[in-house]
């Protein structure tokens, strides 16, 4: 499907405003370096935005500035700084569902399908609510879905074979 599709071959991370679970207090100090990142994703600079992430987080790590760098990071087709980021601002909060979403994504991106549904998982356990992860994981479940079972290959007749029998049933030598 085009939505599938779309999902699938965007670089497009889980926005920074959603139906999301709030995020977490934000640290003092920070304030307005995240903020001027906020206004370069909103304009699609997202090297800006990772750079005035950056400047954020010389000053203190910050659950929430680490997530949207790494949005940032996946609009940039970074999905290893994405990971990165993701699994840092876990290890600040990891109740916090949308960074679960962040983990899937760039897992997802990796090609790393299991452990991105185990991501989007974790979050859902967390907030059974949020549509976005619900979306994420049927998304997966779809990408993922085993083809079909396709019938062995059929053997050569032997006719087919030039009046000779396959190689496979060629008698077999006996040792003396």
């Amino acid at each position: 499907s085009r939505l599938l599709s779309d999902w699938l071959t965007s670089a497009s991370a889980p926005a920074l405003s959603s139906d999301m679970s709030p995020a977490p207090p934000l640290q003092p100090g920070i304030v307005a370096l995240k903020e001027l990142g906020d206004q370069a994703y909103a304009a699609k600079d997202f090297q800006a935005a990772v750079e005035r992430y950056s400047e954020a987080l010389d000053i203190t790590d910050d659950a929430t500035v680490l997530s949207n760098r790494s949005a940032a990071h996946a609009q940039r087709r970074r999905f290893d700084r994405a990971l990165a980021d993701a699994e840092r601002a876990l290890a600040l909060a990891p109740e916090w569902p949308r960074l679960h979403h962040r983990h899937g994504h760039a897992l997802f991106h990796l090609g790393m399908y299991g452990e991105a549904l185990g991501a989007f998982e974790k979050g859902l356990a967390l907030d059974p609510a949020d549509s976005s992860l619900y979306e994420a994981v049927e998304h997966l479940h779809v990408f993922t879905e085993p083809a079909p079972a396709m019938p062995p290959p059929a053997r050569p007749s032997a006719a087919a074979a030039g009046g000779r029998p396959p190689p496979s049933a060629a008698p077999v030598a006996k040792p003396p």
